[in-house]
């Protein structure tokens, strides 16, 4: 019982009115002299008042018997309120989150409105302490004389014709109380007035010639069937639009897509879940993705365009891009070294979400032993393929900050740019990247790494919609990525750090080797240290750096249950020789002289390729008929005879014979002396009004010959302020 155990005169009075006591008086008055009459105020049960006003307070335990019992009714009454009250919201939330697929929208009505009067009769029978009988019969009149009732009555009947004359009987609500208490709400649901899941034999057939990736019209769909499948009975263009229509309430819109869309298509029609970060903290999660650049930018070894791979780290949190990392292509290289600056300098996530590309899914980042994540303590989780909504915030800074940046240059490529500028950006560039090695419209990879650097700052500097904080009055404000992450650290956020002295062992790529009498291979060097003499034999972990072979770091491995670990430091060996060359191996060199190597397998195939296809001949074993071959003209000089009569006849320094001849020197323009092109290079720069058409022409034929570009570049000019020196002489 939900009561206290002591009461005074005045709340025994109110208590008496309350339950309808009539034995006892409703007055304090009344009461006081009542207990003196009963001698409550000599027992034991009777005590000082506690608190404010003094005076008396009895225990319940010397109520009359009726009373008490009146106070136990009164209880268990409320109990069974609350309990219905509870029942019928539950019931009322089960009705909200039923499928709809199997119902009508009728069958749906029908079933709400025969539960709510099945509510109304389990609420009264409780309110007014009656039999199921007498509620049933109440609320049956109750819908007579009750406009809302009336309605109600007249919607769950589901009978047609006049409203007035269709009302609620007895039989059928005791019908409805039974179904609804044996088989739940949805057996109140009315039966379906025929099979709305069949179909005609012909709908099926006319689906093979319409769910096609093709994407056919009804049109087209029925032509197919007219001809080819050749049913004598064929549907109108009416019939089949209904049967469509009939699909797309019984299965949803993605059934008439099926086959005529992928997988990735289908599932932009399918509801989706918004994840909900108000709960999370900064550095609780970390999310990545790599991008191809829309603009194309010199490339940083041989200057020629291409489309870089940005990969960036973004804190789910904060929205803020707390790393990121430039290469050739999405890669576990990369996508290391942005993770490596995000824990360097915002702290180390909990959990590091990111799709299933090779550049996140590899043994780098995954080895429980020498992985990435494994020794910084990081959880990797993957989404699903075709699901790029699930990391929907990387997903928005693609294309809110990086797509942006590159329509700031003139080698945008994306798909919104004018087709005919595009075009003609590229010709351009190509144009004067074959006339004189490079181009103004490209830009160089040191202005394209500083512009996104600046960039990445402004974006975090910048207020964003899906951020907001309110004020002490309650108004929602937009914030800024890093004042949300300020305001974390304000209120006692502190991030996990990696300390000076452990970056370069932790973010050091490992790879596990076996010693042998003190030496430790890898990448076809061998490292030497006395410390490793203990281990022959033995596993060890062999931490290198990418840019520096001349050393690299044993550790032991450690065994912590079924797992192992990186152990103890052991040595630091040094380059001992091997046997392939001279000086050690980076592996970055290495990498290099493969990528190289099978660049230049390639090129041979494509010319083996072109002579094939340029002389058949050769490769004709047999002919139908003898031929005979008759030399009329001297035998041609092949391309490595003209090679070799080159290099036997070429003086130490080849001269530009394919250009236009250099410009008069004359004695009052300052020029330099002929053939000196590093000063007349040096000139150009520092006379550009003085130029003649003879000297722009000049200076673009140096330019063309690598040789040239290469002593210019020595001699510390800028080529690409000489290209541009050309363009403006233009």
């Amino acid at each position: 019982m939900n009561r206290h155990n002591y009461y005074t005169a005045l709340e025994i009075a109110e208590l008496a009115e309350r339950l309808k006591v009539g034995q006892l008086p409703m007055t304090k008055s009344g009461v006081i002299r009542f207990i003196e009459r009963e001698g409550w105020d000599k027992s034991a049960l009777c005590r000082d008042r506690i608190g404010r006003g003094g005076g008396k307070e009895y225990h319940f335990s010397l109520f009359p018997e009726f009373l008490i019992n009146a106070m136990i009714a009164a209880d268990q009454q409320a109990q069974m309120q609350a309990d219905a009250a509870k029942a019928m919201a539950e019931e009322q939330k089960a009705l909200a989150t039923l499928g709809g697929t199997d119902l009508s929208a009728r069958q749906r009505a029908v079933m709400e409105a025969r539960a709510g009067i099945v509510q109304a009769v389990k609420a009264h029978e409780i309110e007014f302490q009656c039999t199921m009988g007498q509620a049933v019969l109440a609320i049956v009149e109750r819908a007579k004389n009750d406009r809302v009732f009336a309605k109600l009555a007249q919607a769950a009947n589901d009978k047609s014709g006049n409203g007035k004359s269709r009302t609620l009987s007895r039989a059928v609500v005791y019908r409805w109380i039974k179904d609804h208490k044996e088989q739940g709400v949805t057996a109140l649901a009315p039966k379906a007035s025929r099979d709305t899941h069949s179909f005609p034999q012909w709908f099926g057939v006319f689906m093979g010639y319409y769910a096609r990736p093709q994407a056919p019209t009804i049109t087209a769909a029925l032509d197919d069937l007219r001809y080819k499948a050749r049913l004598k009975d064929l549907p109108s263009y009416d019939q089949v639009r209904r049967c469509l229509s009939k699909l797309d309430r019984l299965e949803g819109t993605q059934a008439r897509h099926r086959g005529r869309e992928g997988v990735q298509a289908l599932k932009a029609r399918h509801a989706y879940v918004v994840r909900d970060t108000s709960g999370l903290m900064p550095t609780s999660v970390y999310t990545a993705d790599g991008k191809i650049f829309d603009a194309e930018v010199q490339h940083p070894i041989h200057g020629r365009p291409f489309r870089p791979e940005i990969t960036a780290v973004l804190d789910v949190y904060t929205r803020k891009c707390v790393g990121w990392s430039v290469g050739l292509a999405e890669n576990a290289k990369d996508v290391r070294d942005a993770l490596r600056v995000a824990c360097m300098e915002n702290g180390i996530p909990a959990v590091f979400y990111v799709d299933r590309g090779p550049g996140f899914k590899n043994d780098a980042l995954d080895n429980q032993l020498t992985g990435f994540c494994a020794r910084l303590g990081i959880t990797k989780m993957h989404s699903l393929p075709y699901n790029s909504q699930a990391r929907g915030i990387v997903e928005r800074f693609n294309g809110s900050a990086l797509n942006p940046l590159a329509k700031q240059f003139d080698s945008y490529i994306g798909v919104d740019m004018d087709r005919e500028a595009r075009q003609k950006a590229f010709k351009t560039s190509r144009k004067e990247l074959k006339e004189i090695g490079g181009s103004a419209l490209l830009p160089t990879w040191q202005e394209f790494m500083e512009a996104l650097a600046e960039w990445i700052i402004d974006y975090n500097r910048s207020a964003h919609d899906g951020l907001t904080y309110r004020d002490r009055s309650g108004r929602k404000h937009k914030i800024t990525p890093e004042d949300l992450w300020q305001k974390a650290q304000d209120s006692g956020f502190e991030p996990v750090t990696v300390m000076p002295h452990e970056a370069d062992d932790l973010f050091r790529p490992m790879i596990r080797r076996r010693t042998r009498r003190g030496l430790v291979e890898f990448m076809t060097n061998s490292y030497f240290d006395l410390a490793l003499e203990p281990y022959d034999g033995l596993d060890v972990l062999v931490g290198y750096d990418v840019h520096d072979a001349t050393r690299v770091w044993v550790r032991e491995i450690d065994q912590a249950g079924d797992e192992e670990l990186p152990g103890r430091l052991i040595a630091v060996a040094a380059f001992e020789g091997n046997k392939e060359r001279y000086i050690p191996l980076s592996y970055e060199q290495a990498a290099t002289e493969r990528r190289a190597a099978a660049r230049l397998r390639r090129l041979d195939a494509h010319r083996d390729e072109i002579e094939a296809e340029a002389n058949p001949h050769r490769f004709v074993t047999q002919s139908a008929s003898p031929s005979i071959s008759i030399v009329t003209t001297p035998p041609p000089v092949t391309i490595d005879a003209v090679k070799e009569a080159d290099i036997l006849s070429a003086s130490p320094r080849p001269s530009v014979t394919a250009t236009p001849s250099p410009p008069t020197v004359s004695s009052t323009g300052n020029r330099p002396p002929l053939g000196d092109d590093h000063l007349f290079a040096a000139w150009c720069s520092a006379n550009a009004e003085k130029m003649t058409e003879k000297d722009r022409a000049y200076l673009q034929s140096l330019l063309r010959s690598k040789y040239a570009r290469d002593l210019l570049s020595v001699h510390g000019h800028d080529l690409n302020a000489l290209r541009k020196l050309i363009d403006r002489a233009a």
